[in-house]
């Protein structure tokens, strides 16, 4: 019997705060009205409502087994906000004050006079030949202009806005500067006659003939004796493997240039085969005298060309073929064309100015045909 009673009166506290909170709940607020602002005068807006009272809590004491519970109150309804007052119409905006009157415009100041400065007198004129008549002189300075139209009346005062900066007025424009006078056309002198013509230089006496000699002719020189050329060095023992061939070529490369400075075989055949080996061993030491007897000694036949060429060629192939055209032309006066190259190379021209030089591994090869 006690657990219903408790039981009936936590569901009781349990509606009566259920129906409290309901009601407070189901109360909407009045939507704002909007506010009416005039164009220039802003109403004071509406105090904020005080928040509404919270309602009180019923508490229920636990109920005692043998009495049973008081009977229920019914909930109290919240207080309503209390609601703005109306508002008042708007104060009309003062009216605005009258414009104070414009100041008096300052008087104009007084135009300055026009000077006009006296022309300087005209240089004199040389004394002119007796036929040719000088020119009249220069003609004076124009009559100074009229003077200037008087200043208008101002304008009427403007609104209330501040006044603008006046510039001052512009100075009066100077004199044009006289005309110079014309000169004197220059005097002719006719030419020299021509010399007399040189005479001809007599002819040359024709020279003696030398008396003949008593001495017996000269002996014929002796023959040179006969030496047999030397013979070639034997060629080195054929490398073991692929690998310690191709060294032994990049050495012989490094020791008269580049790799591709005398077409050399390429550093990649397998040695095994020896006949092939000596036979390329062979080709490349022809070609290493071939190239040493052409290119050896500097061939030209400009003094001028072999320096410019000595002083501008370089490791840049294309760096030097342009310096050294560019100063062969400037200095020499004629068109030149160069070749230059890291690797063999022939050529055939026709040509009056040549020269060819060999520097850093690069032969360059510079030629004019005018």
């Amino acid at each position: 019997m006690v657990p219903h009673f408790s039981l009936l009166a936590i569901i009781l506290s349990n509606s009566i705060l259920s129906t409290a909170l309901a009601g407070y709940a189901s109360y909407q607020r009045p939507p704002p009205q909007p506010i009416l602002r005039p164009p220039l005068c802003q109403p004071q807006p509406c105090k904020a409502p005080p928040p509404p009272p919270s309602c009180p809590s019923v508490y229920c004491p636990p109920p005692q087994p043998p009495a049973p519970c008081p009977p229920q109150l019914p909930p109290t309804p919240c207080p309503k906000p209390p609601t703005c007052p109306p508002r008042l119409p708007p104060m009309p905006c003062p009216p605005p004050p009258p414009p104070k009157p414009c100041p008096p415009p300052p008087p104009p100041k007084p135009c300055p006079p026009i000077y006009c400065p006296p022309p300087p007198p005209p240089p004199p004129c040389p004394k002119p030949p007796p036929p040719i008549p000088c020119p009249p002189p220069a003609k004076p300075c124009p009559p100074p202009p009229p003077p200037p139209l008087p200043c208008p009346t101002p304008y009427p005062c403007p609104p209330p806005p501040p006044q603008p900066y006046q510039h001052p007025p512009p100075p009066p424009k100077p004199c044009p500067p006289p005309q110079p006078p014309k000169p004197c056309p220059p005097t002719y002198c006719p030419p020299p006659p021509p010399p007399p013509p040189c005479p001809k230089p007599p002819p040359p006496t024709p020279c003696p003939r030398p008396p003949p000699s008593l001495m017996p002719p000269p002996p014929p020189p002796k023959p040179c004796p006969y030496h047999p050329p030397c013979p070639l060095p034997p060629p080195p023992p054929p490398c073991k493997s692929a690998e310690v061939c191709a060294k032994c070529m990049q050495q012989a490369r490094g020791a008269i240039g580049p790799a591709s400075a005398n077409a050399i075989g390429s550093s990649y055949f397998v040695a095994s085969n020896k006949a092939v080996a000596a036979k390329l061993r062979r080709r490349n030491r022809i070609k290493r005298e071939k190239m040493n007897v052409a290119i050896g000694a500097n061939a030209c036949n400009s003094e001028d060309l072999m320096k410019i060429m000595e002083q501008n060629l370089s490791t840049n192939l294309a760096s030097s073929k342009r310096l050294i055209q560019k100063f062969a032309e400037e200095k020499l006066k004629r068109d030149f064309n160069v070749i230059c190259s890291d690797n063999s190379f022939t050529f055939i021209t026709h040509a009056t100015l040549y020269c060819q030089i060999v520097k850093f591994d690069v032969s360059c090869y510079a030629f004019s045909a005018g």
